[in-house]
């Protein structure tokens, strides 16, 4: 669909800056109806800062916001603010009443009554244009005030049910796991039917199955708009909803963003498309820089080449080509210096990591002890009880798998399944009820811990990584615990901050440089993508495919997971026999089939499944049996070749369209005049016209094949 309402936000020359640190400067965004922003960069580059600036709850140093008219936005933080003694039902019914009570329709039926009776005192009124005006405006409002009132109970439901939270409906805040109340947190939001949602890190420390839920409900939500909700729309005409999603998850953004905005180091940068479109134009765009580098170092050589000759060369007649070349030195440092800040990007976001190109950056490390192609684990018939202790189900029953160098197992399962209770018994923390967990007598395991117990938050990065001295060994020998620092993206300032001052995505990033030190043969990581930044996830990534060793690791990251993983061990349900219930698990291929398997788990989803298939298989019938009663005609030899025809103008008349499209938003951007843009909005309306009229005649002709 093209982009042709007004703008719902326009920023311009947005600048943030924590004490001599600039952020980003010099920021102007539009956000039309329709529009997807994905909004990415390291950890501290500002992204959350810019979003709280667009929801209107920061303050920018200096620039300013403007909002449409009568905007509805919501804005959907990482942090849970409902009470935690508040219910499902509690929180849903409030926010229900508050857009579709009784109270507003109740307030405009007796404004309207009371300005009738003023008729009554004064006969007169009847033929007064100012009265019956607003006579007018109270009727039409107490119309819309009817049209929207609903039977909340019902629509309280029907949200509960969009949310999969049917059965938690009683339960309160406190009781809910962190994705079901990210789930009530998003329907809580888009029962206000926002014109522009913000969300900031929506996907993090949720499991696999609620970030596929989150992606399906934003996808719909962008097709079909509020209709889901089974609520009025606010709105006569709903114009597509916007989006700006702060997030790491290249997933979700692939999905869902149309346009990326990426913050790094100050430096701003759009890209048209998804994430995978940005990824492509940003490489483009670092092969520009680089070239562009090159040239500026060679003319920089030849200058320095020229003042090299001698005072005989430098007469007053040269000064400006000594000033030139001191202008070339100095915009050759900015240059570099901006090239070497800007993270490592992916050459394609599909492609197989074996002919990428490494760097200096990368992550590595090496096994100390590689075992080849023996057994690192051999679990046989492992049972694991509930730490719920009695009355719950098992954990797992004769559970068996093998672990060898080279394999990447990916544990894949909601939040309280027992994923990290099976990492923590490869880590040795804990024992089975029953079965054998053997491992090889020169296995070495380093494990991550998604809570971080190992770090002690008093000591500075530098400290917890390099107790003494100031070399650290590695499997590439000694190297400087600067040097080493450098490889997880900390700086020298970095090294001397105190652990408790780290983000989450920081300490991660302490505990990876710890971990890697030890050269194990065997990675055991509970949850090492939460709070990570892109470039940092990249680097991971890269290190876990080239690691000889074996990896066992839980994440909700879905990218992530199709890019590690060898093999997958999926949650697949419950089981009841005479010993009573016990969680069930199943070794699966790839990431599709583990999600087909939590998919089937969810009896909601599961019953609008087949209600969607009997539904459609209806309609289906329904058609045939139209089809053979009204013996449609076929196309005559004339119309199948105006079909012909259609068919080959539509495509450029689409490219025409989004061209004058993206025109018409960089001329909202630019500030142009008015009548310029009108112009161009005239322009943008043409070719709407001409491609609906096309399309529509495609649909009769195509009707008739």
């Amino acid at each position: 669909m093209a982009i042709t309402q007004s703008p719902l936000l326009t920023s311009q020359d947005l600048a943030v800056r924590i004490g001599v640190t600039t952020l980003f400067e010099g920021l102007g965004l539009t956000l039309h109806p329709g529009d997807r922003l994905g909004i990415v960069g390291p950890n501290g580059a500002g992204k959350s800062t810019l979003l709280r600036i667009l929801a209107g709850l920061g303050k920018a140093d200096s620039g300013h916001v403007a909002w449409r008219t009568g905007l509805r936005k919501a804005y959907v933080s990482q942090a849970i603010s409902f009470a935690a003694e508040d219910t499902v039902r509690d929180i849903l019914t409030t926010q229900l009443k508050s857009i579709f009570g009784t109270d507003a329709a109740q307030k405009a039926q007796s404004k309207y009554e009371n300005h009738l009776a003023k008729l009554e005192e004064n006969p007169d009124l009847g033929g007064d244009e100012k009265w019956l005006s607003e006579l007018d405006k109270l009727q039409h409002t107490l119309d819309a005030e009817h049209s929207r009132s609903v039977d909340i109970p019902n629509a309280m439901g029907g949200a509960v049910r969009v949310a999969g939270l049917e059965e938690l409906a009683d339960r309160q805040v406190r009781h809910l796991s962190g994705g079901q109340q990210k789930r009530l947190q998003l329907i809580h939001a888009l029962i206000s039917q926002p014109q522009l949602l913000l969300l900031d890190e929506p996907t993090n420390h949720l499991d696999v199955e609620t970030v596929e839920w989150l992606e399906d409900i934003l996808l719909e939500l962008s097709e079909s708009g509020f209709q889901m909700l089974g609520v009025p729309l606010l709105d006569e005409e709903p114009e597509p909803i916007a989006m700006a999603i702060v997030s790491h998850d290249r997933s979700l953004l692939d999905t869902m963003a149309n346009r990326i905005l990426e913050i790094s180091a100050g430096d701003i940068q759009f890209y048209s498309g998804n994430y995978e479109a940005h990824a492509v134009e940003k490489v483009r765009r670092m092969e520009e820089a680089r070239t562009r580098n090159q040239r500026l170092a060679n003319l920089m050589r030849r200058e320095l080449a020229w003042l090299s000759r001698g005072p005989a060369a430098r007469t007053t007649k040269q000064t400006a080509r000594i000033n030139r070349a001191a202008v070339l030195e100095v915009n050759l440092k900015s240059a570099e210096r901006k090239a070497s800040d800007k993270p490592k990007v992916e050459l394609n976001f599909a492609a197989a990591m074996d002919s990428r190109e490494r760097d200096a950056s990368d992550y590595w490390i090496s096994v100390k002890e590689n075992l080849g192609s023996q057994l690192l684990f051999d679990l046989e018939g492992i049972t694991l009880a509930h730490p719920g202790g009695a009355g719950k189900p098992l954990l797992m029953k004769q559970l068996s798998f093998k672990l060898k160098p080279g394999m990447r197992l990916a544990i894949v399962g909601p939040n309280g399944c027992g994923k990290t209770h099976l990492l923590r018994l490869l880590a040795g923390q804990l024992q089975p009820e029953s079965g054998l967990c053997k491992r090889h007598d020169l296995i070495k395991i380093s494990y991550f811990d998604q809570h971080r117990k190992e770090l002690d938050p008093n000591k500075t990065v530098r400290s917890s990584i390099c107790p003494e001295g100031d070399f650290v060994h590695t499997s590439q020998g000694y190297v400087h615990i600067m040097s080493y620092l450098e490889k997880f993206l900390f700086s020298r300032h970095d090294a001397e901050r105190s652990l408790k001052n780290l983000s989450g995505g920081e300490q991660a990033r302490v505990l990876m440089a710890r971990m890697m030190l030890e050269q194990a043969n065997t990675l055991v990581l509970d949850e090492p993508t939460n709070d990570l930044d892109i470039p940092t996830l990249q680097g991971l990534e890269e290190t876990l495919v080239n690691f000889t060793g074996g990896v066992v690791f839980t994440s909700h990251d879905r990218y992530f997971i199709q890019r590690v993983a060898t093999h997958i061990l999926a949650f697949s349900g419950s089981k009841k026999d005479k010993d009573g219930e016990s969680y069930q698990w199943t070794l699966v291929p790839d990431l599709e089939q583990a999600l087909s398997l939590l998919s089937a788990l969810n009896p909601a989803k599961t019953s609008a499944a087949k209600e969607e298939k009997k539904s459609a298989e209806k309609i289906a019938k329904t058609e045939n049996e139209s089809a053979d009663k009204l013996n449609k005609p076929k196309l005559t030899f004339a119309e199948k070749k105006e079909l012909d025809k259609i068919e080959g103008q539509i495509p450029p008349l689409e490219e025409k369209l989004a061209a004058a499209t993206e025109q018409l938003n960089a001329g909202y951007s630019a500030g142009l005049a008015f009548t310029e843009l009108q112009e161009r909005q005239k322009r943008v309306s043409q070719l709407e016209s001409e491609l609906t009229s096309l399309q529509e005649r495609w649909e009769v002709l195509y009707s008739k094949l």
